[in-house]
C-alpha cells in the first residue's frame, strides 16, 4: 500500500468530482506534484515486472490532525507566522487565495483506509478524502471560529503567486508558489471507490480536520517524531539536574572551571544559532530531518548547560556568548560563489564540517565534566548520555556531509532538490 496524493492528478478547472481514471500528469509548476507523478510511474513499472503483486496506491487530499500543527507551520508558514495568536483571537476576515479549492482527510481516517487496503489486499488507486469541499468560504469559517461569521477575503492569484515566489526565494516563506498552483488546480475527488471496495467511510469532515489543525498550530503541539515534533523545546526533555544548587568542593579550582564551562557555553550559543539557521535554510532538502533533529538536540543541551552553570553558583558572563553570536553571523557574509543571498552548493558542505567539528568539541567537553561529575553534583550517567547523544549527532551530520559533498561540485546533480 503506497502513499500517493491528489497531487498526482492533472488540473481540473471546475468542482465536478473526478474518479481514479482522471489523468495523472500532475500540476505544472508544483515540484511535489511532479514527484508524485514520478512515484506512480515507478509503481507502474514495478507492476509490469511483478504482475502477481497486490499493489494499492492511496491518493489522499490534505492530511490534517491536531498533532501536525507544528509540522504544518514549519513546512508551509514558517517560524515568523504568528499562529500563536489564534489561541487568543480568531480573525473575522480571513485572506485566502482566490480560486482555492481543496479537500482534506483526518489522519485517523486515512490510517483506517491504509489498514483496510492492506488487510483486503487491495489493488489499484483509491481517492481518500472527506465528503466536504474546502473552498475559500469554508476555510474562512473554520479559521474564524464559532463566535464569528468568517468572511473570506480573496487574494488575486496573479498577484499572490509572484509574492510567494519572492518570499520563498528569500527564505522568508517555506512554501513555494507550486503549493498555490496545486491548491487552485487539483481536481475535486470522488471517494466512492474507497467506500465501496474498502468498506471505508470518513469519520471526520474536512472542516473538522482543519479545525483540529488550526488548534494544533496555535498551541504548537506535536508528537514524538522528527517531522511532528512540537514547536517549542520542552525543558522536560533536558537531562535531570539536582533540585538544589550545588557548591564545589575545595579541591576544585572554581575560577578555571567556570571559565571552561563559560567557553563551552559560548560555543554552544554559536552552534545553536548556526544549526537553527541551517535547518531553516535547508528545509527543502532530503537532509532536513537530520539537520532539524540535531538543531533541537543542541538547543536542549545549551539550556542544560546554562542551568548547570547557574546551579554551581557561577554567573554567565554575556561577553563571550555575545562575541560568539556576532562571529557566527559575520561568518555568513563570506563569498559563496553565488549571488548575494543565494545558496551555494558548497555552503552546505562547509557548514556540515563546521558543525561536525563543533559537536566533536562538545563531546570532549561533556567528557571533561563527566570526569568531575561528583564535584559538580551530577550523576555521571547524565554526562554519558550527553556523550552518546553527541556521537549520534555527529553521525547525523556525517550523513548531511556525505549527501552534500557528492553533489556540491557536480553540474549534473542538484544539491537543493525538493522533497516536500
Amino acid at each position: 500500500v503506497v502513499a500517493s496524493s491528489v497531487g498526482v492528478y492533472s488540473p481540473a478547472e471546475d468542482a465536478t468530482p473526478r474518479d481514479e481514471q482522471w489523468p495523472t500528469e500532475g500540476i505544472p509548476g508544483s515540484h511535489y506534484s511532479q514527484d508524485k507523478v514520478a512515484q506512480e510511474r515507478v509503481m507502474d513499472e514495478f507492476l509490469q515486472a511483478h504482475p502477481g503483486f497486490s499493489l494499492a496506491r492511496l491518493r489522499p487530499g490534505l492530511v490534517f490532525q491536531r498533532e501536525a500543527g507544528s509540522e504544518i507551520q514549519r513546512y508551509f508558514a514558517g517560524d515568523l507566522a504568528p499562529v500563536q495568536l489564534l489561541q487568543l483571537f480568531r480573525p473575522p476576515v480571513v485572506p485566502v487565495p482566490g480560486g482555492i479549492r481543496t479537500q482534506a482527510v483526518h489522519a485517523d481516517d486515512l490510517a483506517a483506509a491504509y489498514a483496510q487496503a492492506a488487510i483486503l489486499g487491495a489493488r489499484g488507486a483509491f481517492n481518500v478524502c472527506a465528503d466536504d469541499l474546502l473552498d475559500g468560504e469554508a476555510i474562512a469559517k473554520v479559521v474564524s471560529g464559532k463566535k464569528t461569521p468568517g468572511i473570506a477575503l480573496p487574494l488575486p492569484a496573479a498577484a499572490l503567486r509572484p509574492l510567494m515566489k519572492a518570499a520563498h526565494r528569500a527564505r522568508i516563506l517555506p512554501a513555494d508558489e507550486g503549493w498555490l498552483d496545486m491548491g487552485r488546480h487539483v481536481p475535486v475527488m470522488d471517494n466512492s471507490r474507497a467506500k465501496q471496495e474498502l468498506g471505508w467511510a470518513p469519520q471526520h469532515s474536512g472542516a473538522q480536520a482543519l479545525e483540529e489543525l488550526v488548534q494544533g498550530m496555535a498551541a504548537g503541539v506535536g508528537a514524538p517524531s522528527v517531522p511532528l515534533r512540537p514547536r517549542d523545546i520542552d525543558a522536560a526533555d533536558r537531562p535531570e539536574l539536582p533540585s538544589t544548587d550545588h557548591e564545589l568542593g575545595e579541591e576544585m579550582d572554581a575560577l578555571l572551571l567556570r571559565q571552561y564551562m563559560s567557553d563551552h557555553l559560548a560555543g554552544a550559543t554559536a552552534g545553536t544559532n548556526r544549526i537553527k539557521r541551517m535547518a531553516a535554510d535547508y528545509v527543502d532538502t532530503p537532509v532536513f530531518p537530520q539537520i532539524s533533529e540535531v538543531a533541537e538536540a543542541i538547543t536542549r543541551e545549551r539550556g542544560f548547560l546554562v542551568e548547570l552553570i547557574q546551579r554551581q553558583g557561577f554567573t554567565t558572563p554575556p561577553g563571550s556568548t555575545t562575541i560568539a553570536w556576532l562571529g557566527e553571523r559575520v561568518g555568513r557574509l563570506k563569498p559563496n560563489g553565488r549571488h548575494p543571498g543565494g545558496r551555494s552548493p558548497s555552503t552546505l558542505v562547509l557548514e556540515a564540517e563546521v558543525m561536525i567539528t563543533a559537536v566533536t568539541g562538545k563531546l570532549h567537553g561533556w567528557s571533561v565534566m563527566k570526569d568531575h561529575a561528583a564535584a559538580l553534583g551530577v550523576d555521571p550517567q547524565v554526562f554519558q548520555g550527553l556523550i552518546d547523544d553527541a556521537e549520534a549527532q555527529r553521525e547525523q551530520l556525517e550523513t548531511v556531509h556525505e549527501y552534500a559533498r557528492h553533489r556540491a561540485f557536480r553540474r549534473d546533480r542538484d544539491t537543493f532538490e525538493k522533497t516536500r
